[in-house]
């Protein structure tokens, strides 16, 4: 009886305590509101992204596997702003670190870099010959590199030549009848020899020829090259010392072609030299070469330098700089303002009266004059335009699916083109991917040969069959070849990667010209951080990013822009 009662309650206890449980989560259900609130605050946290590399997405936060920069919550909220404009809050742009800028008009200034050695001022090198035929007897000066003062002994000498015309010197003196002729003309006959008249006094004193005569320094110097042997016999000409003074040296530079309109007659340059760390000397340019050197594309540039204490000698190199100003002031913007791609330049500009929503715009930019480029066209003075967080911005665009302001603009005409130029071009993009690869892997040592193989495929290429406009591949041809040369005179990997920005740009319109379908398809990589963040482009095969521009320090820094593949000009 008690295990019956004892079940009996132990059901209703059961029964009670669902229906509490039924009770509870009644009062505790959200309302469709609150769900709403959960599903978006999910859907917000669950995309984070990079927002220098927008292809990155990940479920939750982190670190960006390509730079390592922090991952930023991914915003899938869309706005009614035009095509190429953005929101950003103010979590946002602190994130982004944007800072702005207004566009200003003023006088800017550049520093342009030079290289090159120290040379002898060919003015002032002299050559003593030996004026008589004769042996030479003694040697005051024997060695190469000697310092001489003006009719400082350097040499003695026996000419028969030399002796007759003692005795006739001496024997004019002995006749008066024709004493002042004679003497007069032995005496410039002496003078034409290098013979000084105090040596003549001497003569005349002693009353006696001598069999050697003393030979002195026409001028102060010192002894490049001593040609003058003991005991050799020389002839009337026959080179005895070149002596240079050395109170003043050439610097003698070499200038690229995009530089050289900026150089005058006239023109200061400052240099130092690695053999005396931390002093300065100026010298002030007096030639300026007429013919540039083909193979380097460079033009020599002459300045005079003052040498005094002798510690500019020549052999040594030097680095120097010419600060050039713009000849009146420009519209001006900071140079990490632009992001610029190929032959295009893009900046953000800060809406008037709304904050934190940006336009994106292309501008035409003139010289980069220091930390400053000059604007041609495209923004107004006052307008504030994004000097810092860019790119970033761009990359906003991109993950809210918005066109990004660095898609290239396809404003190309399509050629069409024969197989056979085509095929010609192939050996051209092979030689360059080989240049790629060698500048990704920090390979110096391979560009010359690569970069000397794509010269010579490059003169193979058949002009006549290039298109119906064979001047659109003559120009393309000309941007190449400039730029190969460039790598080929590199001297170090840094020049390399300057002159291999321009080939690639050169090769990117080439294919959006003609196309070359035999090695396709080829992918288009862009670096936004190269050369300053200014970024550049450069083209592979491979369907990884291996950065030319930075090499092992950023071997994955990059992303796709579009790949080439099938007729000229497709993109996929």
């Amino acid at each position: 009886m008690n295990r019956i009662k004892n079940f009996a309650r132990q059901r209703y206890l059961f029964i009670i305590l669902i229906a509490l449980a039924f009770i509870a989560g009644y009062l505790i259900k959200p309302t469709a509101q609150d769900q709403n609130q959960q599903f978006d605050i999910h859907d917000d946290q669950t995309a984070w992204t990079c927002s220098m590399h927008p292809q990155i997405r990940q479920p939750q936060p982190g670190r960006c596997p390509i730079c390592g920069m922090d991952l930023i919550p991914a915003n899938q909220q869309s706005e009614e702003l035009g095509e190429h404009q953005l929101r950003l809050s103010e979590t946002a742009m602190h994130l982004a670190e944007v800072q702005t800028d207004i566009v200003v008009r003023k006088s800017v200034s550049k520093n342009i870099t030079l290289y090159g050695k120290i040379e002898v001022n060919e003015t002032l090198l002299k050559s003593m010959t030996a004026r008589v035929p004769g042996r030479i007897e003694r040697l005051y000066v024997d060695y190469t590199g000697a310092m001489i003062k003006k009719d400082e002994p350097l040499l003695d000498i026996y000419s028969p030549d030399l002796y007759v015309a003692q005795q006739e010197y001496l024997n004019s003196l002995r006749d008066p009848e024709s004493a002042l002729l004679k003497q007069e003309i032995i005496r410039k006959k002496f003078h034409l020899w290098g013979i000084a008249d105090v040596q003549l006094d001497e003569i005349e004193q002693r009353g006696s020829a001598a069999d050697r005569m003393t030979l002195y320094a026409p001028n102060d110097g010192i002894v490049m090259q001593r040609h003058a042997v003991l005991g050799a016999y020389v002839d009337t000409g026959a080179p005895l010392y070149d002596i240079v003074d050395l109170t003043t040296v050439w610097i003698s530079l070499n200038v690229y072609e995009k530089d050289i309109a900026s150089l005058n007659h006239g023109q200061k340059i400052r240099f130092s030299l690695a053999a005396y760390p931390g002093a300065v000397y100026e010298g002030v340019i007096n030639f300026i070469h007429p013919v540039l050197d083909a193979t380097t594309r460079t033009i020599k540039v002459r300045a005079v330098a003052d040498n005094a204490g002798n510690k500019l000698k020549p052999g040594l190199l030097v680095s120097a700089y010419a600060v050039v100003g713009s000849p009146r002031t420009s519209l001006v913007i900071p140079v990490s303002a632009p992001l610029l791609t190929g032959k295009r330049a893009i900046v953000y500009v800060a809406v008037p009266d709304e904050r934190g929503v940006f336009a994106g715009r292309e501008i035409v930019l003139g010289d980069r004059m220091g930390d400053y480029y000059i604007v041609t066209s495209g923004l107004e003075e006052g307008e504030r335009v994004v000097s810092n967080g860019a790119f970033k911005i761009d990359s906003e665009m991109q993950i809210q699916a918005k066109k990004s302001m660095l898609s290239p603009v396809s404003a190309v005409q399509k050629t069409a083109v024969s197989k056979d130029f085509s095929n010609s071009l192939v050996d051209i993009f092979l030689a360059y991917f080989d240049i790629q690869h060698a500048l990704a892997y920090d390979q110096s040592e391979r560009l010359p040969e690569s970069a000397t193989r794509l010269l010579q495929k490059l003169k193979k290429v058949n002009i006549n069959s290039s298109a119906s406009q064979p001047s659109q591949w003559q120009s393309l041809a000309a941007s190449i070849e400039k730029a190969t040369a460039g790598l080929v005179a590199s001297t170090d990997i840094d020049n390399a990667r300057v002159e291999f920005q321009k080939l690639s740009d050169a090769l990117i319109l080439t294919l959006t010209t003609f196309g070359v379908p035999d090695i396709s398809p080829i992918i288009h990589y862009h670096c936004p951080m190269a050369f300053n963040n200014k970024g550049a482009d450069w083209l592979s095969q491979k369907e990884q990013v291996e950065n030319p521009y930075f090499g092992a320090a950023m071997f994955r820094c990059g992303s796709q822009v579009k790949t080439f593949a099938g007729t000229p000009g497709d993109e996929i």
